[in-house]
């Protein structure tokens, strides 16, 4: 029932009655506070259910705040392993500038070693060259001895020859 057919109902029944129209005005009042605590109770119900989907993570707010957190963890952990790259980085960038300093000296040690060896090597080739000299002499020496030698033995052997052949 409406309140307007309340009022016709109770205006055609009771038009006699003077407490029709406040009984009508108290029915429309309760009726009017029935409904609006009838939408209070369905909000509060859609609030409870709220509550419940945020406390077991159903909502949109739990969601998107689960996604959020979950990128942060995940930046979190890039952050960590960046820190940790740099750390490692830093480490090997002082080694190095530690082996820089060493370099340099050992560079200097080497290329003196280098030249000390070029040195010693020029030194043995001279040394090769000139025992090959030599060895070319003494050949030369051996044969023009050799040689010699062989003309000594034919010329004793032809006067050795020549003073037979007479005695015979």
């Amino acid at each position: 029932m409406t309140p307007r057919t309340l009022q016709v109902y109770s205006g055609s029944l009771h038009k006699t009655t003077p407490y029709a129209s406040i009984f009508c005005k108290q029915w429309y009042q309760r009726r009017v506070a029935i409904t609006a605590g009838k939408t209070e109770l369905s909000q509060m119900k859609n609030d409870a259910a709220e509550a419940e989907m945020k406390l077991t993570g159903e909502s949109r707010d739990a969601q998107t705040l689960r996604i959020l957190e979950n990128r942060l963890d995940k930046a979190n952990i890039k952050c960590v392993e960046a820190n940790h790259i740099s750390v490692t980085y830093k480490k090997i960038l002082s080694t190095l500038q530690d082996e820089r300093l060493e370099f340099d000296n050992h560079i200097e040690k080497i290329q003196k070693e280098i030249k000390s060896k070029k040195s010693e090597h020029s030194e043995i080739m001279a040394m090769h060259k000139e025992a090959e000299r030599a060895r070319e002499n003494a050949r030369n020496e051996l044969t023009t001895q050799d040689s010699k030698l062989l003309s000594n033995k034919k010329e004793k052997s032809t006067d050795c020859d020549s003073a037979l052949i007479p005695l015979l």
